[in-house]
């Protein structure tokens, strides 16, 4: 089980990195950890909200459009249009797919 400190120190690490979805899953992780384990989460201050470890925009139309928004709900978005790309380009949408499997 790690300690309190290591998990503050796991934060500060994620927090100085690139907001990633790697990144944003593990701040997550830690932040619950620290919540469910020193009910000190809310406390300290941390936030659990997705839209403050979302990326920010890099210049990219589709980053801008979600920059700041809730990734569940963007997923959903996404998720209603695959189905027609699934449909108008199967060869784009078996590499999507297998490029969100590579995803660690």
């Amino acid at each position: 089980m790690p300690t309190k400190e290591e998990l503050l120190n796991a934060i500060q690490e994620m927090q100085s990195k690139p907001p990633t979805y790697n990144t944003c899953e593990k701040l997550a992780t830690f932040y619950t950890l620290l919540s469910h384990l020193y009910s000190e989460g809310e406390s300290r201050g941390y936030s659990y909200d997705v839209k403050s470890v979302f990326p920010v925009s890099t210049g990219s139309e589709f980053r801008e459009a979600i920059t700041g928004k809730d990734i569940e709900q963007v997923v959903d978005v996404l998720d209603e249009h695959m189905d027609m790309v699934k449909i108008l380009f199967p060869k784009e949408y078996k590499a999507v797919i297998q490029r969100i499997n590579e995803v660690q």
